[in-house]
């Protein structure tokens, strides 16, 4: 009876808000399991479990089996930097294969593989700059710093349990845990427990690096992590509330420079909503609500342009596929946050670069090349100057980060 319901809730949805443009439509039956993943990748997606791996180059009208090129599946896929990487299960799971592609998937080589700890597998993987990291569910934390070729590894040495998710930023890293979360500014040589915020409930499900600034999700709730101070600042204006809990997140997922959130609240309804760094606030993107289900996390949802996509795999066979829904989120940049409002100067530069903002937060300024790797970062509230006398001519960004927003603009080293 209640899968009568759900579907006939789900008609009920689509035929009244169709007209408005605030539905879901079901772009393809292609499914692998419960457990599958969706991910984007230069603009095609990727749908894969261990087991089976598919590719649709057609915003997911047709899909390509990978069978042939990842016989055991695939753990995790990520773009980072001029390079797709393709996570893979190794014979026996005890070790990790990378794979790698710089033709937009195209095809794919193998670049190394690392060694799992005796019952351990790959969780997650995250990165920052061209700086990849990649977590299983015990303490270990696989690091490499030459685009996947070699790997070395760090332990969580705080008591934090099994790890659930990792993030870094600005040389911070944040582990969270079954147990706890802690972090660390050294690379992972010391750890220092870190306690959630009373208002986002016991502890983190989940860190995401945004605009090089970290954002956690507890049992309810957001936050972010303040460099400066050490602490987490609470944000959890414009969350829906039912039974006056604030709706927990799901997952957080930095894209195209936006930070959405998949909220669910107590009365078993999911939101997709969207961080206004202008406002300082969570609002709901405005054509797309999730479909009446649970099933939104951080490996099913992603973002393609203008369009969210979600691999749903419910109960229902009738409800197994690949969704696609309106992204009409601007991104930061459109926004116009706080710290939008910079200068940047002269512009070639020589020998230095003079950085104004108009806020009065203290603001992390960082000059990044293309592939996203910090060449220098400094601190400051107003002006600040960067000493760019050793860096190479070229063309780089200078990152500017404060509350409530990030902005970067182009800067030219000439001489």
């Amino acid at each position: 009876m209640k899968y009568i319901v759900f579907a006939v809730s789900l008609l009920l949805f689509a035929a009244t808000t169709a007209s408005a443009g605030t539905w879901w439509e079901k772009v393809s039956d292609v499914s692998v399991s419960s457990a599958g993943r969706l991910a984007s990748m230069q603009g095609n997606l990727y749908l894969y479990d261990c087991g089976k791996v598919y590719r649709s180059v057609d915003d997911g009208a047709t899909w390509k089996d990978m069978s042939k090129t990842f016989p055991n599946g695939v753990h995790v896929f990520r773009r980072v930097g001029a390079f797709n990487y393709a996570f893979t299960p190794g014979k026996g799971g005890s070790h990790v294969t990378v794979f790698r592609s710089d033709d937009q998937g195209a095809s794919w080589h193998s670049v190394s593989e690392f060694a799992l700890t005796s019952g351990t597998t790959l969780r997650n993987v995250s990165f920052e700059g061209s700086t990849l990291h990649a977590i299983t569910n015990g303490q270990a934390i696989h690091v490499s710093v030459d685009n996947g070729q070699t790997w070395k590894t760090s332990t969580v040495t705080a008591p934090i349990g099994s790890l659930v998710d990792f993030a870094s930023a600005n040389g911070l890293w944040v582990a969270a845990g079954t147990e706890g979360a802690a972090w660390s500014s050294d690379n992972g040589l010391t750890w220092y427990e870190t306690l959630a915020p009373i208002e986002v409930g016991s502890g983190f499900t989940h860190v995401e690096n945004f605009g090089g600034t970290i954002w956690a999700g507890g049992n309810i709730g957001a936050c972010r992590f303040d460099a400066m101070s050490r602490s987490w600042h609470v944000l959890n204006e414009g969350l829906p509330v039912f039974a006056n809990l604030v709706a927990a997140p799901l997952t957080f997922r930095s894209v195209n420079g936006v930070l959405f959130g998949v909220f669910k609240t107590y009365n078993g309804q999911t939101n997709v909503m969207r961080l206004d760094q202008r406002q300082a606030r969570w609002v709901r993107l405005e054509s797309a609500g999730f479909p009446p289900h649970n099933k939104a996390n951080y490996d099913n949802f992603t973002v393609i342009g203008e369009h969210v996509y979600l691999y749903y795999h419910g109960d229902d066979i009738g409800f197994v596929g690949v969704y696609r829904a309106v992204n009409d989120a601007p991104t930061s940049v459109q926004e116009e946050s706080m710290a939008a409002s910079i200068s940047v100067g002269p512009n070639p530069a020589t020998d230095h670069v003079r950085v104004s903002t108009s806020s009065t937060n203290v603001a992390t300024i960082s000059m990044v090349d293309m592939n996203g790797r910090e060449i220098a970062t400094v601190q400051g509230v107003g002006e600040v100057n960067l000493n760019v006398s050793a860096v190479p001519n070229g063309v780089y960004y200078i990152r500017v980060t404060d509350v409530p927003g990030t902005v970067a603009k182009p800067i030219v080293i000439s001489r």
